[in-house]
């Protein structure tokens, strides 16, 4: 039998009279096609797929005519009353199903239109599936035949409460409920694979019976996570789940009640406060595009910052949350498995926090046996280096060479990831990682995830292990490839290896992953719980495999101060006693060190070691937070700072001392009469000026790392710090907030600014061109 009478027995080809009638508006219809022209012969391998939309004029019918030019055989099997264009259904089919191209293109053989091949029933089938997934999905009304069999279909697992979620269920429900609660505001603090999507859409759903649900977020990959959890769960049946596209294309869809709607901040917010290319600040509450407006002025039921370590507490992010806070019966949940600086900052205390968080997993349920423990592996990429230095030794002029190769990796005593890309050439990369990989990581599991620090660095990487071993992903920078492939290959047979510089390292699932490895320095413990917890799945047939943290940089990250952080805030947020979670925590992970024979041992110092780095801490003492925090205070000081008269930022000694505090004194100068007075400082001013010395000289530190920044990612000028990218880059590299260079942008006079300006960019040019002598940290320009 032919595809086309297999179509035919299934869909049933439309009628012209059919077609005339209905008030449908987009179509599918099966084409043929050989060397370009039309014709009505049966032949598989020439049978394609398409899509036609209607203009007002036409009825469908009318519109095929004068696409095909065909009168006798048309075949248009399915019809959908739909505001969407055949151009947006193929930007969503393009990267799943076989596509044709377009047209000219000289790899579509038809010569015709955008279309997809198809040789099967089968192929036409998913194609009709998918349709029907996206229209439903983005808000347009189905034939009710069409809706119950999509309901029937992907709204049919019931959710069941594990007693963590239900936990937080409750004291949610009881907080957004109760008349007297102080704020308008709650934290899902929760450990990777908790569940916190599945949870919280129950929550609001099936618990609260929410009507309007916002979802924003700074990391674009959780839409996926988001449309996959409201598929799955019977209790969404009712529901719309809608995305920009949607509400582009249908905004009254936000009248609708029963609706989720997904936005990420850079889109819904972007027309809020920022700087443009020139560094010059744009202050506007008017947003230019119409869907952007309804969305911030929607009265929603409840606003979800999704993954709210990330991106949230931007200048546009902020205004776009408060602008639609201002409706009163909004309500605002942040959801995160890192939300340290909003706890360190007192934006949420134990009363409207709901925190599980590793040692609580660990408690409860190390025992089941489907419990995946974290075991986190210092693998010193020396001892990587020897190892690969050791397969040379019967090459002596190689092994020389890798000697000094090693020896190049260090920068004043410090082993330097770039410059171990650098030295080292993509066949050495791969044949030490095949080491390491024989030895180590398969040991732990079939699939690993590698995090780099630099695009180029990854691009190295994966290229040199793109060979018949491995099937190698590659998502760092412009490589892209969705998460569903990912997942796909994860369920083959063959190791797959995905590089990354922090794509699909935070809020998405990758089931069947077990090993994390570090290949690039670690500067916060939100990018250490979120990146390393990636191989934190339960699956059937894991059979006790750890989630492997493989650290390959020559410190070990536990014992560090960004980790230190990350426990004093937990106990912070369950207001608990500091040693009390940093016992839990000596009794949660397990740590191992390579031996003398390259085996891996459990450390049994662990728990002494661990103390020993909070040896200083009594009783409850908190752990200062380490990085430069830009809150309202620290900008306040700042400003102070620049501002005031006793003592200005600009070439000021670098220390100062308790006594010359003490003396300090305020010189005052009368405008007419030109006489100086002296007054001495008062207690408290005195404290402020101390406090402003520490700031400044925090500041200076930070400054040493822009010009080397700068250079290393041809940024031009410091206006040219202020775009997003480059934002989000040194802070992951440096935990440099660029508000502050936004503040002095704002409050320096114009001459002030461009000297620093010029200051900075004259030790940026002074860098050398190669790369491999400069320093992270450079002297200090001489304008601080």
């Amino acid at each position: 039998m032919s595809l086309s009478q297999e179509i035919k027995n299934k869909y049933g080809y439309k009628t012209e009279d059919e077609l005339k009638e209905k008030d449908q508006d987009l179509y599918i219809y099966l084409d043929f096609h050989k060397a370009g022209s039309a014709n009505v012969e049966d032949d598989k391998d020439c049978w394609a797929v398409k899509f036609g939309d209607t203009e007002e004029e036409n009825t469908i019918w009318d519109r095929y005519k004068k696409i095909t030019g065909h009168t006798a055989y048309q075949r248009i099997f399915y019809t959908w009353d739909s505001e969407l264009t055949d151009k947006q259904i193929h930007k969503v089919l393009k990267e799943k199903f076989n596509w044709c191209g377009e047209k000219d293109d000289p790899k579509n053989p038809f010569n015709t239109d955008e279309a997809y091949y198809v040789e099967t029933l089968e192929d036409v089938e998913k194609i009709v599936e998918e349709i029907e997934r996206h229209v439903k999905t983005h808000g347009q009304e189905l034939d009710s035949a069409i809706f119950e069999e999509y309901q029937n279909k992907y709204f049919k697992n019931k959710f069941s409460c594990r007693q963590e979620q239900q936990d937080f269920v409750n004291k949610f429900v009881a907080y957004y409920n109760a008349k007297n609660r102080a704020e308008r505001r709650f934290l899902l603090y929760a450990v990777c694979r908790f569940g916190k999507t599945a949870t919280t859409l129950y929550t609001m759903i099936e618990k609260l019976h929410l009507k309007r649900i916002l979802i924003l977020s700074s990391k674009c990959d959780t839409n996926d996570s988001w449309n996959t959890d409201f598929q799955k769960w019977d209790f969404c049946k009712d529901y719309i789940y809608v995305d920009k596209y949607a509400i582009q294309n249908c905004p009254d869809l936000l009248k609708k009640n029963n609706i989720i709607a997904w936005c990420s901040f850079q889109s819904a917010a972007k027309d809020f406060e920022t700087f443009n290319e020139n560094g010059e600040e744009i202050e506007t509450d008017e947003l230019e595009e119409k869907w952007q407006k309804q969305v911030a002025e929607t009265k929603w039921d409840i606003v979800i910052t999704d993954e709210c370590h990330f991106g949230v507490d931007t200048k546009r992010s902020s205004a776009l949350i408060n602008k639609i806070l201002e409706n009163e019966n909004t309500f605002l949940l942040e959801i995160s498995a890192t939300p340290f600086k909003k706890i360190n900052r007192g934006d949420y205390n134990d009363k409207n926090i709901n925190a599980y968080t590793l040692i609580d997993e660990w408690n409860e349920h190390h025992n089941d046996p489907d419990y995946v423990p974290v075991h986190l592996k210092h693998l010193n990429i020396l001892n990587g280096l020897e190892m690969f230095k050791a397969s040379l030794a019967k090459k002596p002029m190689l092994y020389n060479e890798t000697q000094t190769k090693i020896d190049n990796c260090f920068d004043e005593g410090k082993f330097s990831w770039r410059a171990y890309f650098s030295q080292f050439k993509p066949a050495e990369l791969a044949d030490e990682f095949d080491i390491l990989y024989n030895n180590y990581y398969s040991k732990t599991g079939l699939h690993c995830l590698i995090y780099v620090n630099r695009v180029s660095d990854g691009n190295k990487l994966a290229k040199a292990l793109d060979k018949d071993t491995y099937e190698v992903i590659n998502v760092c920078g412009n490589n892209k490839i969705s998460l569903s492939e990912i997942n796909q290959k994860l369920e083959g047979s063959k190791p797959v290896i995905i590089v990354s510089c922090g794509r699909y390292m935070t809020g998405v699932t990758m089931k069947l992953l077990t090993n994390v490895i570090f290949m690039g320095k670690v500067n916060s413990a939100e990018m250490y719980i979120q990146y390393g917890l990636r191989g934190k799945n339960k699956y059937e047939g894991r059979n006790g495999l750890p989630c492997a943290i493989y650290d390959l940089n020559t410190e070990v990250y536990v014992y560090s101060d960004p980790f230190k952080v990350m426990v004093s805030t937990e106990a912070k947020s369950k207001n608990l006693p500091l040693k009390n979670v940093v016992k839990n925590y000596e009794e949660a992970l397990a740590i191992f060190e390579i031996n003398d024979c390259n085996v891996f041992e459990e450390y049994k110092n662990f728990a002494t070691k661990f103390t020993e780095t909070f040896a200083h801490i009594d009783g409850d003492e908190e752990i200062p937070f380490c990085s430069f925090e830009m809150n309202d205070n620290v900008m306040s000081t700042l400003e102070d700072l620049l501002t005031n008269k006793i003592e200005k930022l600009k070439k000021p000694s670098l220390e100062i001392t308790e006594q010359q505090i003490e003396n300090a004194d305020e010189i005052k100068k009368d405008d007419n009469t030109k006489k100086k007075t002296r007054k001495k400082l008062s207690k408290e001013e005195k404290e402020k000026l101390k406090k402003m010395y520490e700031l400044r000289n925090k500041f200076r530190e930070q400054v040493k790392y822009i010009p080397t920044f700068m250079k290393f990612n041809n940024v031009e000028d410091v206006v040219h710090l202020f775009t997003e990218e480059n934002e989000i880059l040194l802070k992951i590299w440096h935990n440099i907030n660029i508000d502050i260079f936004k503040k002095l942008y704002s409050i320096l006079s114009q001459n002030d600014w461009i000297e620093m300006c010029e200051n900075i960019k004259a030790i940026k040019n002074k860098l050398p061109d190669d790369d491999m002598s400069w320093k992270y940290r450079g002297e200090l320009p001489a304008w601080f």
